[in-house]
């Protein structure tokens, strides 16, 4: 089954609020053969993170960064992380739009990044995150000017 997410929304400016994270993960769930497909539907390059509760390190950790060229697309492997739910949290963003809302978590602006405990850590730099769930096998977000 393929499920898809699709953004719709303006140019968005967010608040940094250090509380909006989402809670410990208690239990891990079979996360085995998921893949993220970042769809760009826009004339312009998208850069894209993720953050999920890894169940090696026990914390939330925070990934990035993927390049999408416009209207071109990045096929993101998920075995290959620890998560530990079917639930993960997705940031993107272009010269003129930011996508996500909701959770913020650390990130590293300027290069690649792995962050540990990125819901708690003292950071420079903090995104917002948007929620997404897999049911079953992929998952695609389409960003959308």
């Amino acid at each position: 089954m393929i499920a898809t997410v699709i953004i719709f929304s303006g140019l968005q400016v967010f608040a940094q609020d250090d509380n909006n994270v989402p809670p410990p993960m208690n239990k891990y769930q079979n996360t085995e053969g998921h893949t993220l497909v970042l769809r760009n539907n826009t004339g312009k390059q998208v850069t894209a993170s993720f953050a999920y509760f890894d169940r090696g390190d026990n914390c939330w950790v925070s990934k990035g960064w993927w390049n999408i060229e416009p209207y071109g697309s990045k096929t993101l492997n998920l075995n290959e992380s620890n998560i530990g739910s079917n639930t993960i949290y997705v940031h993107a963003h272009s010269i003129f739009k930011s996508w996500g809302t909701e959770f913020t978590f650390c990130a590293d602006e300027h290069k690649a990044f792995r962050i540990l405990y990125a819901d708690q850590a003292n950071c420079y730099t903090k995104k917002q995150y948007f929620q997404i769930q897999f049911e079953n096998g992929e998952k695609t977000v389409i960003f959308n000017p």
